[in-house]
């Protein structure tokens, strides 16, 4: 299934996004995290440090997480797009540590509980609160990235 999907979603091609895809990381700051080795094989490992590549980002030092039914299908490889080193998890709550500098609704050392799912705020879903239809945060065409890098202890978060 995996395979099968990873081959239509290249094929579709990708999406431009209002948000970027990729942060930025200091590799002399290290993390751990659940990464996804392929069906039923996950390891915990250490991993670069996320650092705010953006004005809108934040960094969040996440200090509870849990797994849900989703979890289950990424864990059993029947989600499209899973890749081996793929971090897990995509609930979660933590403190924030830094903020970009357009940040101006959150502050350093607030807690806060992050959705499942990520939204721009700014797209006509959004703005009819339908964040989870976001269309501009997507950049597959089959199927998004939402379900990715949660299960670690720092994250950078697009506001």
């Amino acid at each position: 299934m995996n395979f099968a999907s990873q081959i239509a979603d290249k094929s579709a091609g990708q999406l431009p996004t209002s948000t970027p895809s990729q942060p930025k990381y200091d590799e002399t700051r290290k993390q751990h995290a659940i990464i996804w080795r392929g069906k039923q094989h996950v390891e915990y490992v250490e991993k670069a440090m996320p650092m705010i590549a953006d004005p809108r980002d934040i960094l969040l030092k996440i200090t509870a997480t849990t797994v849900c039914g989703s979890d289950l299908h990424l864990y059993n490889n029947t989600m499209l797009d899973m890749h081996d080193g793929d971090i897990l998890g995509h609930e979660f709550m933590g403190i924030i540590e830094q903020i970009g500098d357009q940040v101006k609704n959150l502050k350093i050392g607030q807690r806060v509980v992050v959705a499942f799912n990520i939204a721009c705020g700014f797209c006509d879903f959004c703005k009819r609160e339908e964040y989870s239809v976001c269309d501009t945060t997507n950049p597959s065409k089959l199927q998004g990235n939402f379900m990715d890098k949660k299960l670690l202890h720092f994250l950078v978060i697009h506001i």
